[in-house]
């Protein structure tokens, strides 16, 4: 169930302000099936005892744990309100504010109908509020914008309990409340040094709050709570340049480029291992602590007419653990080490072409190409390369190509998509090093009505 509500108007009594607010809710539903006990390999075979050739099973009663089958309903609502005041043409004031609740139920259907009436029920209410001042001088050639937001987000645990007094059941609800409040600024600035020439700059401190499994754990993932997550906050640098677009007859061409360093305090991941041996496979979300990362982003893009679009970007950055002394000033074995589950070297290129008036006028043909590459990394810390294993734990490089095209009609109400992902059916791998599917193939008919 979904629906939105969108309404933009200009106040006539004060022409210079402008006042946008939007609203969505949503009704989802979700289903974990745990039941199984015995174990299988990639291939959907059970796994067998080597000595006497009997299935072997879990000692937790599933395949993740004990054994489940979790309803997880959650109603989501979420609203923003944009309000602009120009005073000329070259300042203006921007005021938003965003607001998210989430209530979550949660019901086992596997457990007794007396275990079910002591289900969990999660609330999450997040507000975010920001006010900038946006400015341009020299003809426009000088942008700016400063600007500031406040945080609050607010946790709601209720759970019903039981106790035994005086030979009684006593059912009682405890509710547990947490609020975190945090704020964060900084600014933007750029600069037309010449026609198609502009250099940017950026800095800000930064906080991430953390989302909804994060906080309640998402069974479907193999992620569990953690009820104790901090935000994530850190202080962000950027400085970079943009090229184009140059026109030459029909050909244009652009170059943009970013360097960019994240000095972060409490950055949020997934529980990562430090032993070769640890088989943990249902993990929370944590507070890693201080890390800092440096990097560079090259993006390049070529059109030809209207008809040929040809790209590519680059990316490379070093991520590593800065927290150097534990609370005995001695200094931490992770300290200097790159980032499990982060790629830290990727690149993509793409071609687009499309062709009007294919087999019926006013109708047009889009074809894409797609490569990907992701260079290999590791998935657990790695304390030291000599130690006899870690290469398994090492994701291998990607090579992945994509192809697809897309029909749309001449009323252009009707469009067919035909695409094919993974085209030579290569390994791939998530940052969990989970494999993805190999070669794909999707089709997709979209039907558009007319004043809707």
């Amino acid at each position: 169930m979904f629906f939105s509500f969108h309404n933009a108007q200009r106040v006539f009594l004060l022409k210079e302000l402008d006042v946008n607010i939007q609203g969505i809710y949503s009704h989802r539903e979700r289903l974990t099936n745990d039941t199984v006990r015995h174990r299988y390999n990639w291939l959907g075979e059970v796994l067998l005892d080597r000595n006497q050739g009997q299935p072997i099973l879990s000692t937790t009663g599933a395949q993740q744990g004990k054994r489940t089958m979790l309803n997880i309903t959650s109603a989501i609502y979420s609203s923003r309100a944009n309000v602009s005041y120009s005073i000329n043409r070259h300042h203006r004031f921007v005021f938003s504010h965003l607001f998210q609740s989430i209530k979550r139920e949660e019901d086992d259907e596997i457990l007794t109908p007396l275990e079910r009436e002591f289900t969990p029920k999660r609330n999450l209410v997040k507000n975010i509020s920001s006010l900038s001042y946006e400015a341009n001088a020299f003809r426009n050639k000088l942008k700016t914008n400063i600007y500031g937001k406040l945080f609050q987000q607010d946790i709601e645990r209720i759970d019903n309990r039981a106790n035994i007094a005086n030979n009684q059941i006593i059912r009682y609800t405890e509710i547990n409340n947490s609020t975190v409040r945090e704020h964060s600024f900084g600014g933007t600035l750029s600069y037309l040094i010449k026609p198609a020439i502009v250099v940017l700059a950026s800095a800000e401190k930064a906080v991430r709050l953390p989302n909804e499994n994060e906080v309640f754990g998402e069974a479907g993932e193999n992620i569990i709570p953690n009820f104790n997550i901090r935000p994530e906050k850190s202080h962000n640098y950027n400085i970079g340049f943009k090229i184009g677009p140059y026109q030459l007859n029909h050909h244009s061409l652009s170059l943009s480029s970013n360097f960019f360093i994240r000095d972060t305090r409490d950055k949020i991941v997934r529980r990562m291992a430090t032993n070769i041996t640890d088989a943990i496979q249902v993990e929370p979300f944590e507070n890693l602590g201080k890390t800092i990362s440096k990097g560079v982003d090259i993006e390049l893009n070529y059109f030809y007419k209207k008809h040929l679009n040809i790209g590519g970007n680059f990316s490379r950055f070093d991520a590593r653990y800065n927290n150097k002394y534990d609370n005995n000033g001695n200094i931490l074995a992770l300290y200097g080490k790159q980032l499990p589950r982060e790629p830290y070297m990727t690149a993509n290129a793409f071609i687009n072409y499309s062709l009007n008036d294919f087999l019926q006028k006013k109708s047009q043909l889009k074809m894409h190409y797609n490569f990907q590459f992701v260079d290999s990394f590791y998935n657990i810390w790695v304390i030291s390369k000599n130690i006899v294993g870690y290469e398994n734990f090492k994701t291998p490089r990607q090579y992945l190509h994509d192809i697809g095209m897309s029909y749309f009609f001449p009323n252009k109400q009707w469009v067919v998509s035909l695409d094919v992902r993974n085209l030579f059916n290569r390994q791939a791998f998530d940052n969990f090093a989970v494999q993805k599917p190999g070669r794909a193939f999707f089709m997709k008919i979209n039907y558009q009505f007319n004043n809707l």
